[in-house]
């Protein structure tokens, strides 16, 4: 079974797609189900649920950012209010009181993402670590073996996600389940319990992060958004002919 638990819609800040272009895209290329982890958002779960057939699972998540980096909250059956900081920041200890209230399961994301070394605590507080994330992936793919150390050192179940903000990037990272897993929200959250995951999936390409950027650009950032797009398409066919 697979699950691409880190996708993002169109109710994100950074997001184009709309959760049938989501569901559809996961489906056609295999996926047994998808969590929509918009950023600090939980408006497309109930929209997911009517658009899905009934064999396809969907998870409820929300991807929040916190003081620590970001998390994933899986299996949670609202948004939490929970206090911002500074630059729009919340407190991971706020959200694992919430989590644990609701229910919840929480996944470091990216851990490793821009920095060497994660903040003290992370990893005591969290459930999982996402150990490939496709975008991490096509830049900095050293990043997946650090999560995974960091996941057997800690005793954290592991995933995999897309981190998707455009349909070419779904499932280009995923978790992997046991085939007689239940197919059902339920069957998925006893097997990451049970540390019965792995993580799946080569990556994503750099262009296809330049081209989500580029969808949702301002007049004031064209240029720059043009700039990564050209910087990553270069990066791209240079990793092509090495």
């Amino acid at each position: 079974m697979k699950i691409d638990l880190h996708v993002h819609s169109r109710h994100s800040s950074d997001g184009v797609m709309s959760v049938d272009k989501i569901i559809g895209t996961a489906r056609a290329r295999g996926l047994d189900g998808i969590a929509i982890c918009d950023h600090n958002a939980f408006h497309a779960y109930e929209e997911a649920l009517k658009l899905a057939p009934q064999e396809f699972i969907v998870i409820p998540g929300v991807e929040y950012s916190t003081d620590m980096g970001h998390i994933l909250a899986l299996f949670v059956t609202k948004i939490y209010n929970l206090n911002t900081y500074d630059r729009g920041l919340r407190s991971i200890a706020e959200l694992r009181a919430a989590a644990d209230s609701d229910g919840a399961l929480l996944v470091a994301a990216h851990p490793f993402r821009k920095r060497s070394a994660v903040p003290d605590g992370l990893f005591d507080t969290v459930d999982g670590i996402e150990v490939k994330n496709s975008r991490d992936m096509a830049s900095a793919p050293d990043n997946a073996r650090k999560a995974a150390g960091a996941a057997g050192q800690f005793a954290k179940f592991v995933t995999g996600g897309s981190d998707a903000h455009i349909a070419r990037e779904i499932g280009a990272c995923f978790t992997v389940l046991p085939d007689d897993t239940e197919r059902s929200s339920g069957g998925v959250r006893a097997a990451l319990e049970q540390q019965l995951s792995q993580a799946g999936g080569d990556g994503g390409v750099l262009v296809h992060q330049a081209l989500g950027k580029l969808r949702r650009t301002r007049p004031r950032t064209f240029i720059k958004d043009v700039s990564r797009l050209i910087n990553f398409t270069v990066k791209d066919v240079t990793k092509k002919w090495r």
